[in-house]
């Protein structure tokens, strides 16, 4: 929650374009995190073609009726 206050207050504080604050959040000193993170295995390989299946279906449908760019898609 401290870092959505640290944007929000951002948002409400700055007064003209490209304003930026440093956070004083840090990432963990451990990088074992990094093994996982976007990694496609056997275990989601099949969830993740779904997922995207389901992504550009949804895309030519938001182009046949105009848009120029598909809105976000929810993971259920």
């Amino acid at each position: 929650m401290k870092i959505i206050h640290q944007a929000l207050s951002l948002l409400e504080e700055a007064h003209e374009a490209n304003t930026y604050r440093r956070s004083p959040c840090i990432w963990s000193e451990e990088n074992n995190w990094r093994d996982e993170y976007l990694h496609i295995n056997e275990g989601n390989r099949e969830e993740l073609a779904q997922l995207g299946k389901a992504r550009r279906h949804q895309q030519a449908q938001e182009k046949s009726h105009g848009k120029k760019r598909a809105s976000m898609i929810s993971q259920m």
